[in-house]
């Protein structure tokens, strides 16, 4: 059986998808407990943890011999049928929830923190005193430096590494 049929197989996908299940349960618990400790030497210098669920899908997909999800869900679409495909499938977008749901709750820390408290709305006074280098010079400034100005183009990067 060559590589490709074998990565095809129910036994081999389910070992495959719960083998990635796992991986990414261990990567989100260590952010988790990075962020119970500290939102704020997560964000300084552990959130590059992160980068390792990049990993963990390009050996999933390699495993797979697939190169992208599409590949891999229509894998697994066609060994739906095996209950216990069904299951560890669930399971995977179970955990990809779960990732989502903790970015999500990062993200309302950061912003309660950062924005004096709960999301913006129409009308409400954003962080003007935000620092932000301008691109052009180098400098430090704030965003309250550049309201009014009568043309403005703002570019808001935000870098995981």
């Amino acid at each position: 059986m060559d590589k490709e049929a074998a990565a095809s197989s129910p036994t081999s996908l389910v070992d495959n998808v719960s083998k990635t299940v796992s991986e990414i349960e261990e990567l989100l618990e260590r952010a988790r407990n990075f962020v119970k400790e500290s939102l704020d030497d997560f964000m300084d210098s552990k959130v590059g943890c992160l980068g390792g669920l990049i990993g963990i899908y390009h050996n999933f997909y390699n495993r797979l011999c697939v190169k992208t999800r599409s590949e891999a869900e229509r894998l697994w679409e066609n060994l739906y049928r095996y209950p216990a495909v069904q299951s560890v499938v669930e399971d995977l977008w179970e955990v990809e929830e779960q990732w989502d749901t903790f970015l999500q709750d990062v993200d309302k820390q950061l912003n309660a923190d950062r924005a004096g408290g709960g999301d913006l709305g129409v009308g409400s006074l954003g962080p003007v005193d935000v620092p932000l280098v301008d691109a052009r010079t180098g400098s430090s400034v704030s965003l309250q430096d550049y309201l009014g100005s009568q043309y403005l183009l703002l570019v808001l990067l935000r870098h995981f590494a």
